[in-house]
């Protein structure tokens, strides 16, 4: 228990080859402590016991140079990089949802809020139109959540986080929304949700994707067509402030590599 008192551990997710690494890393005013912890980094063998007493520590031959799937500049911090891959990862996951959601039904889209010149950036979806539905997915969302832009600021930093959160949780809505409407049009996505977080919602990541059954789309492919998808909104579709991707557009199609529309007849 003393020894507990005397040190803060401090833990740290790496991801390589999907794969979750801890390290531990102990401080302690202690030496002994200190040199009992470096020891065992550097032997990297079974755990310690004396000055440790009933604490078990164990490590692993660590690599340190991990894999960036999403962000491709390695020259960046490993904190500010692990940021920027968080977030490409959820514009490319959008991407290629909104990409799939164009295969079943049309889509009107807006350029995004505000232009940004190191993550990726996708388009805002307005509404769909299922032909004999449309759902009005822009409209709803703000109405949703339209409590966090209402409220009195007392300072101008209180006012940027509300739009902060208001834009996440518009994000996260969206793209668990368009994994609903996909699962019921025959997709799978191999998935997880985010950690629970006090102010805004927890996202559904997915590193899979399957469509009646038969595998359609890894991780890997997912974040190269998903980069495509990006482009291709940011120069091509969304031109103008509103535009409409039409029913099975065959660039979307070719760029996710979707099977001929014969094999998908049933999408719709």
């Amino acid at each position: 228990m003393t020894i507990l008192r005397n040190c803060r551990r401090f833990k740290r997710k790496l991801i390589e080859n999907e794969c979750i690494i801890k390290v531990t890393r102990w401080k302690s005013n202690n030496k002994k402590h200190q040199s009992a912890a470096k020891k065992a980094c550097e032997k990297s063998t079974t755990p310690i016991k004396g000055e440790l007493n009933s604490i078990t520590f164990h490590t692993q031959n660590l690599v340190m140079s991990t894999h960036f799937l999403f962000t491709n500049n390695a020259s960046l911090p490993f904190k500010t990089q692990c940021s920027r891959e968080k977030r490409n990862q959820e514009a490319i996951q959008l991407a290629v949802l909104i990409g799939l959601a164009s295969q079943i039904c049309t889509l009107t889209v807006e350029k995004p809020p505000k232009k940004s010149n190191v993550t990726q950036q996708i388009p805002r979806v307005v509404s769909l139109d299922f032909g004999n539905e449309v759902v009005e997915l822009g409209s709803f969302v703000k109405t949703r959540f339209k409590n966090l832009l209402d409220n009195s600021y007392r300072t101008e930093t209180e006012r940027v986080k509300a739009l902060r959160i208001y834009n996440r949780n518009v994000h996260v809505f969206t793209n668990n929304y368009l994994i609903d409407i996909l699962t019921e049009n025959g997709f799978f996505f191999n998935s997880h949700l985010s950690k629970v977080s006090k102010n805004t919602q927890r996202i559904e990541y997915f590193d899979q994707v399957f469509f009646n059954g038969t595998f359609f789309m890894s991780l890997s492919q997912m974040a190269q067509r998903g980069k495509a998808l990006c482009n291709f909104f940011n120069e091509t579709a969304c031109k103008p402030s509103n535009s409409v991707l039409v029913y099975q557009d065959q660039r979307i199609a070719d760029i996710l590599k979707v099977p001929k529309r014969k094999s998908i007849s049933n999408f719709n």
